[in-house]
């Protein structure tokens, strides 16, 4: 039997409803990553002024999550004790998820701001992208490891991408971009279709411009 129709005003209503939860789960995503002293530490001391400066040793596929001597591993256990203390506040766990989920997607894109728009403290060259993938595959392991939430595992999956792609395109020397290079394994690991991340709603653009 066909289900009865629900009345004209309810489907507004729910609307309401999901929007007031997508600016709840935006609102708290953004305290998580640019309250301070996180917001300092992503936004003005990461990679100041290359990504050498205070790193410990390599990392190794084995190395534990928290990575400990690089600027990457004191940023990403920041947020993930955020993370934990904002789902402890949240009586819907699901809540907690999509928080997770909006913050690992705000975090790419602001390291990706970071790397685009350093400024005169920071200095890139092409040597400089083995400890950048190294950053991106510890964020991998913090947000994806065993058993991980599937809507985190899936906005890592599908937002990671550009920014190795970036990361590919900064290895790669200013003179073989602009005339080419007889070695064509170069462009070899860079994406040839990267997935075009979901835009953030207008709500946490606002949240964003309060907060700088």
């Amino acid at each position: 039997s066909v289900p009865p129709a629900l009345p004209p005003v309810v489907e507004p209503t729910l609307r309401s409803v999901q929007a007031g939860i997508d600016f709840l789960v935006y609102t708290l995503a953004t305290l998580v990553l640019f309250g301070e002293p996180l917001k300092t530490e992503l936004l003005s001391n990461l990679y100041a002024s290359n990504p050498k400066e205070k790193r410990g040793g390599p990392v190794s596929p084995s190395s534990d999550q928290r990575l400990p001597g690089t600027p990457m591993s004191k940023i990403l256990e920041m947020v993930r004790t955020r993370l934990s203390q904002v789902k402890e506040l949240l009586l819907d766990q699901s809540l907690g998820s999509e928080v997770a989920a909006v913050t690992v997607r705000v975090l790419v894109k602001a390291v990706a701001f970071v790397l685009l728009s350093g400024g005169e403290s920071r200095v890139f060259t092409e040597s400089h992208g083995r400890l950048l993938r190294e950053d991106c595959e510890a964020l991998r392991r913090v947000f994806c490891p065993q058993g991980a939430d599937f809507l985190v595992l899936q906005t890592v999956e599908n937002d990671l991408p550009a920014l190795l792609g970036l990361i590919g395109v900064m290895s790669i020397g200013s003179s073989e971009l602009i005339y080419g290079g007889s070695s064509s394994s170069r462009y070899e690991d860079l994406p040839t279709e990267v997935p075009e991340p979901p835009a953030l709603p207008l709500c946490s653009s606002i949240v964003l411009a309060v907060l700088r």
